[in-house]
């Protein structure tokens, strides 16, 4: 769960997404605490930023590789099928 706990950021910088702080979501908060606080999580993690600037050619629809052109024009790449 690590890797798309790291992620999180990315979602709330470009879309403004967040899981609430509230009492709903108390358990998840801390289960993702206790995970993310973990000695081998902290030591392969990047930071906030890294991931933010990873992501911002998929957030803005500028990224050119062949597999996100596939889904951009609505068709899977035959091994997802």
């Amino acid at each position: 769960m690590a890797p798309y706990f790291d992620r999180l950021c990315v979602l709330k910088h470009y879309r403004g997404f967040e899981v609430p702080w509230n009492a709903e979501f108390r358990k998840w908060h801390l289960w993702r605490k206790k995970i993310m606080t973990h000695k081998a999580v902290v030591a392969t993690s990047l930071k906030e930023s890294e991931y933010i600037k990873t992501y911002e050619k998929y957030a803005d629809g500028t990224i050119r590789n062949s597999i996100w052109r596939k889904y951009a024009e609505g068709t899977k790449p035959k091994w997802l099928l």
